[in-house]
């Protein structure tokens, strides 16, 4: 599913509402150092420890932190009020707004409903958008998977992803976040090479 921006950011302000209280105390499943931003990682060149660069030009693809939280609403039951999970939100936070030409963000995690999830928005000119997806391996077929709005908003990206496309109980495990360059040019798929990557053992349980 692709999601447009202007929609996007409309239905943001919604779900950002629902998080929880504690959210502003919550730690990012993934942290990285700035400055690190050089195209280098991944490329097979440097492994183990970021690699460091003097200086970075590339700051608005340079990863700081990917927070993955809970979504709720409030609901009654037995007279009671109480909070129903509806979801989760991922938000991928850079050194600088991610608003430079042709960069993918991809933040990539392992669930038991699918091998690799991928979130995804890019900057690329022929068209920006976010979306997700799963990738498995047959027989598992692989396919979009639905979220309610990919928006930016200041320094970061946020994906809000609905319950019924991650349930909730699923824990997502493998995390990795990326920032690769990509080709704005229809039909070509090249995402090399990549500024930025940051990985974590941390996983995330929708619902907790």
């Amino acid at each position: 599913m692709r999601i447009r921006l202007a929609t996007a950011v409309a239905a943001a302000g919604i779900a950002v509402t629902a998080l929880p209280g504690h959210a502003a105390t919550l730690k990012p499943q993934i942290t990285d150092p700035v400055g690190d931003a050089n195209a280098v990682n991944g490329q097979g060149v440097a492994t183990g420890a970021p690699e460091q660069s003097t200086p970075v030009d590339a700051s608005g693809a340079d990863i700081k932190s990917v927070l993955m939280q809970t979504t709720y609403k409030t609901t009654k039951a037995h007279g009671k009020r109480v909070k129903v999970p509806t979801g989760f939100t991922v938000t991928m936070t850079m050194a600088a707004a991610p608003t430079m030409p042709n960069v993918i963000y991809r933040v990539a995690a392992s669930a038991p409903s699918c091998q690799t999830l991928f979130f995804e928005y890019s900057t690329a000119v022929s068209g920006s958008d976010g979306s997700a997806r799963c990738a498995a391996e047959l027989p598992t077929n692989s396919g979009d998977v639905a979220v309610t709005s990919v928006a930016v908003k200041g320094n970061s990206v946020i994906w809000t992803v609905p319950a019924k496309s991650v349930p909730v109980g699923q824990t997502l495990s493998g995390l990795d976040a990326q920032t690769r360059f990509i080709s704005g040019t229809p039909g070509v798929s090249l995402t090399a090479p990549e500024y930025d990557e940051a990985s974590s053992s941390a996983t995330f349980t929708v619902g907790k």
